[in-house]
């Protein structure tokens, strides 16, 4: 099963005045470092749904904290910031049959590797650092920003909100921990993207 690949720009933070609900300020902390550095969180944003994927039906939670703000119109615009960075928490359930929506509870990372829930339904859950330069291109490479174990615990998900924690350990040996409660972002990760290059912003 192929995971959901979201680019950063759909999930790094809330504009509330675009996408809905509220937003008051960072809603999230992280604890640590990755490459020496610490995960800002001047904001974050939540998606989730269900859909229609290549392989079957597909349920999915994402959860991304950055260091910009007003991703979600950015998001819809097809568009990415310059410069940003953050982590991207994704759970993923796909099968033949419907897939119930992603709820509360804790997931271990599988590291690319669905894990078994049932015959009908197989576990994705990966957690992964990124990172823009000046023209949005990643500057870290895969197999050092997929976080190799750990979980991500989904406290309660409501259409307007997710909340939980995460504890992460990346190949580098460095651990990061943190929570979140998020914004929903009026948004589909899996929505095909547009033609053309997707546009980088200042």
């Amino acid at each position: 099963m192929k995971p959901l690949a979201i680019p950063l720009l759909s999930l790094v933070a809330l504009a509330a005045s675009s996408c809905g609900g509220t937003s008051s300020g960072p809603q999230a902390t992280v604890n640590g470092t990755i490459g020496g550095q610490p995960i800002a969180s001047a904001d974050t944003i939540a998606a989730t749904g269900t859909t229609t994927g290549q392989f079957g039906n597909v349920a999915y939670l994402s959860e991304f904290i950055g260091n910009v703000t007003g991703a979600c119109a950015l998001a819809q615009q097809h568009q990415n910031k310059a410069n940003a960075t953050g982590i991207e928490l994704v759970i993923q359930t796909e099968g033949p049959e419907k897939q119930s929506p992603i709820g509360p509870g804790t997931y271990a990372i599988t590291n690319g590797s669905p894990a078994g829930y049932a015959v009908t339904s197989r576990l994705t859950v990966t957690a992964a650092y990124l990172s823009f330069d000046g023209q949005c291109n990643n500057t870290i490479a895969d197999t050092a920003a997929q976080a190799g174990i750990g979980t991500i615990t989904i406290v309660a998900v409501s259409p307007s909100s997710v909340s939980g924690n995460f504890d992460l350990t990346f190949p580098n040996g460095e651990a990061v921990s943190g929570n979140f409660d998020s914004p929903v972002c009026t948004y589909n990760p899996l929505a095909p993207q547009p033609a053309a290059p997707v546009a980088c912003q200042p």
